[in-house]
């Protein structure tokens, strides 16, 4: 299960990200990835999309992942060939914008990009909208 949280906090990146994973992981007693972004960052996730507005309207959802880091051009490369007719991905910074243009999904398919970019979580761009709002 994963969740959304809004909160105010001291530190930044990687380092907030491992004090919160420490924590979930005492409290609950197994392991819990997690993304932490600010709200700058969220507006820029959005501004950055590569898809024209157009498509994104026909199509059927544009989800946005979150990545720990960055991957490097070859990979990023490699996720996008993975691209087909249905389903198209491009990996900006530390996000993978995942565009299904139909409601079927492609589970190999999927399966090569989490292989290539996990951990990473994913959601629809309609839930990162109401969060910046």
């Amino acid at each position: 299960r994963s969740s959304d949280l809004l909160f105010s906090a001291r530190g930044r990146g990687a380092a907030l990200e491992a004090r919160i994973e420490t924590a979930l992981a005492e409290a609950f007693g197994f392991a819990v990835e997690t993304f932490v972004r600010t709200d700058a960052e969220l507006r820029a996730v959005l501004d950055a999309v590569p898809f024209t507005p157009e498509e994104v309207a026909a199509a059927h959802a544009l989800m946005i992942a979150f990545l720990k880091a960055p991957v490097s051009a070859d990979v990023a490369a490699a996720v996008a060939a993975l691209s087909t007719p249905n389903q198209r991905f491009r990996v900006i910074g530390r996000e993978l914008y995942w565009l299904r243009v139909t409601r079927e999904g492609e589970p190999k398919v999927e399966r090569a990009v989490d292989k290539l970019l996990k951990p990473m979580t994913g959601r629809n761009v309609r839930t990162i909208e109401a969060l910046v709002a």
